[in-house]
């Protein structure tokens, strides 16, 4: 399969993660074509992949849980959601966590981690993420009494829900509850939260560090909502005024922070 007129520039730019990603998962080809499989294999070898290959414990943890998120989400974001590192820390780590009956946030976190690597149906995920689904219901339908003495939902948890792959007619009911979450949380942009609580932050944020309204985006998008959503259609209407006439989205940011979803094309390209 040739590339689209519209990729061919994108790919000669790229290196080896958009390359790979830009074939596998906008263009269709797996690692069953010869050129996508030859791109994943080069992918194991760049300098960031093997130190965090490296850095890996043998509980299949990367220590804490914080950089165990960071490894294992980098990991994800760079294509390689079913290798060896990702497959020992579900196994040894994460599903231990989750079928441990931990509560808010860790369970949340084992969710969002599975769902992000394995992306298929199964029926124990669905019933904890409709669990979850139930408790965001009782909670958004409370009084401000309630809510201010019991964990609110978590981004962990709204990750979750958005990778995983709902069947048509479960839709209706997550995408409910979701507008709820969004309403609520638009009333609380730039109110002190806990760390771990889903939050919409304000345009002046979303504006100094783009990445983030790209981020949210790619969620609310596998969800089918972004266009439903007042915050998320904004975000949409805000990114697009950011690409120029050859379709290129050039961000500019003022934060000074690692930019978690960022990979750099060719070093000559780059500027």
């Amino acid at each position: 399969m040739s590339l689209p007129p519209g990729y061919r520039a994108l790919f000669e730019a790229a290196g080896p993660v958009i390359r790979y990603r830009l074939l596998r998962d906008v263009i269709g080809e797996d690692d069953s074509y010869i050129r996508t499989a030859h791109l994943g294999l080069d992918l194991k070898k760049l300098p960031e992949v093997q130190r965090i290959f490296a850095a890996q414990k043998p509980d299949g943890s990367w220590g804490d849980v914080a950089a165990t998120v960071w490894n294992f989400l980098r990991l994800c974001e760079l294509g390689l959601e079913s290798c060896a590192a990702i497959e020992s820390c579900i196994e040894n780590h994460v599903l231990p966590t989750l079928l441990s009956g931990q509560n808010l946030p860790t369970r949340d976190i084992a969710l969002h981690l599975i769902t992000r690597s394995r992306r298929e149906s199964n029926p124990l995920l669905k019933t904890m993420l409709e669990q979850l689904l139930a408790k965001w219901e009782h909670f958004l339908s409370s009084d401000p009494t309630h809510q201010l003495h019991h964990p609110p939902p978590t981004n962990d948890g709204y990750s979750a829900m958005c990778f995983y792959p709902w069947p048509e007619d479960d839709l209706p009911r997550v995408h409910q509850v979701v507008t709820k979450l969004f309403n609520y949380a638009e009333t609380r942009i730039d109110t002190p939260t806990i760390p771990s609580s889903f939050q919409l932050h304000n345009k002046f944020e979303y504006a100094r560090c783009p990445q983030r309204i790209i981020h949210d985006l790619e969620l609310s998008s596998r969800l089918g909502i972004t266009r439903e959503l007042v915050a998320t259609r904004w975000m949409f209407e805000e990114l697009e005024a950011m690409q120029d006439g050859d379709g290129w989205f050039r961000l500019e940011h003022e934060s000074d922070e690692h930019l978690q979803w960022y990979f750099p094309l060719e070093p000559e390209n780059d500027p």
